[in-house]
């Protein structure tokens, strides 16, 4: 899609602005690569979903022929892509309304996809199917957040390591990221069946929430103190470096 929009994005400028023509004709190569590596990310996440929901039928119940697995899942790929779309463009949406309401609906809306898998609920609904059982079990879920959001620190780290890095961003995204979605998948069915036995809501007590919240939030302060002494100190080594031009000036003008 974003393909689709910088390609034609720029023939349309190139067509209404022919005085630019040289220049646009220069850009229309540059507009293509640009598009097409936008592009592959969109296919690689598409292969990503398909990976995914293979892995998901299998895991739910170990009996599972391949072929059965691979014809549930083509039957389900188009649900299960527009449930994608629609929960990535309300969590972006989200995120543009000053973050907050992002984080609240991504948590909300994160069993939508197992909703439409295996409730056969589509679009809204299974994003509606998805706060319903979400509802009550906040805290449970953001615990579990907790250990893949501690796990993504770690992957990031060694990402950056000279070689075996790009070798590691691939292990992560074919085989860690989708076992992340076998993760969660196992609480959305713990949470499906304790809503069904009538369990409405998972008691937490205050320590535990105490605990979520130094578990979630304790990282993120932490490295907002180390961001603010390091701006800090960066300020305090210009200021440093400022006033010592101003006494070489004033040195300078003394001995003139």
């Amino acid at each position: 899609m974003a393909f689709i929009f910088i390609v034609f994005g720029g023939l349309f400028l190139k067509n209404a602005a022919p005085n630019f023509s040289a220049i646009m004709g220069g850009l229309s190569a540059v507009t293509v690569t640009i598009g097409v590596l936008l592009f592959i990310p969109f296919i690689i996440w598409i292969l990503l979903l398909a990976y995914t929901g293979v892995l998901l039928p299998g895991f739910a119940d170990e009996r599972a022929r391949i072929g059965t697995v691979f014809k549930f899942t083509w039957s389900k790929f188009r649900s299960l892509l527009w449930v994608a779309i629609l929960y990535s463009f309300i969590i972006a949406v989200g995120i543009l309304l000053f973050i907050i309401p992002g984080i609240i609906w991504s948590i909300y809306y994160c069993m939508a996809f197992y909703a439409c898998a295996f409730e056969d609920k589509r679009g809204m609904d299974a994003l509606r199917r998805s706060k319903e059982l979400v509802k009550g079990y906040v805290w449970t879920i953001m615990r579990r957040w907790g250990f893949w959001m501690y796990f993504a620190l770690l992957s990031g780290i060694v990402g950056t390591i000279p070689l075996f890095g790009w070798i590691w961003s691939i292990i992560a995204l074919f085989i860690i990221t989708p076992f992340q979605y076998v993760y969660y998948f196992s609480v959305y069915l713990t949470i499906r069946e304790r809503k069904n036995k009538g369990f409405a809501t998972d008691v937490a007590t205050g320590r535990q929430k105490m605990n979520t919240i130094l578990l979630l939030f304790g990282p993120v302060f932490l490295f907002t103190i180390l961001v603010i002494i390091g701006i800090a100190s960066k300020t305090s080594d210009n200021s440093n470096a400022f006033e010592e031009f101003e006494d070489k000036n004033i040195t300078g003008e003394e001995a003139l």
